[in-house]
């Protein structure tokens, strides 16, 4: 495979990244990551109220797209963070 790597840059979103090829392998390891998604629900009247989601990686895309509320974080995490957090409220997966 040919490496390549470099910055970009969005002119019309102000956004750099970074981008290379890869291998299958490389794709693989991401495929059972759980994140936590931090979001922040705003209120005129009430205080604002966050919240916390743990999604595995395979729904994380469609979470994005269909949560109204606004995006604060997203921190990778393990299944077994994951479940010790669940567990505290009787929850297990």
């Amino acid at each position: 495979m040919i490496h390549h790597e470099g910055i970009s840059y969005l002119d019309s979103d102000d956004i750099y990244y970074y981008h290379c090829h890869v291998d299958k392998n490389e794709i693989e390891k991401y495929r059972n990551r759980w994140y936590k998604v931090i979001c922040v629900i705003e209120f005129k009247n009430i205080p604002d109220h966050m919240n916390t989601y743990f999604v595995p990686q395979q729904k994380l895309e469609e979470f994005l797209k269909s949560n109204p509320e606004r995006l604060l974080d997203i921190i990778p995490t393990s299944l077994s963070e994951v479940k010790e957090i669940l567990s505290k409220y009787d929850i297990q997966i």
